[in-house]
């Protein structure tokens, strides 16, 4: 819904505001150990959105950087995912490392 009314100018329905991380490279790792770089689109206190080829399962634990997540959406270029604990409000920022 958000995707179809963004050009609309209409405000977002998301729980926490988001940034955009000045270094947008990080590594998803798989349960299996196997890692593959990533770019990040956005991070929020509760999740990130980043751009993968990588195909993935809704629902599965990986992990962004040092970061546990569950993946939440899928969306044309990548996928967003819900940390499984909650960022704290003074780290979000754009110099933010996962």
């Amino acid at each position: 819904t958000w995707l179809a009314n963004r050009d609309l100018g209409l405000p977002e329905d998301r729980r926490h505001d988001r940034v955009t991380p000045r270094n947008a490279r990080t590594v998803l790792r798989l349960e299996s150990g196997v890692e593959h770089p990533v770019r990040l689109l956005d991070i929020s206190l509760s999740g990130a959105a980043f751009n993968t080829e990588v195909s993935l399962t809704m629902g599965t634990a990986i992990y962004l950087g040092q970061t546990l997540c569950k993946v939440v959406r899928k969306f044309e270029t990548g996928y967003a995912v819900e940390f499984r604990n909650p960022i704290a409000p003074e780290r979000l920022n754009e110099n933010i490392d996962l």
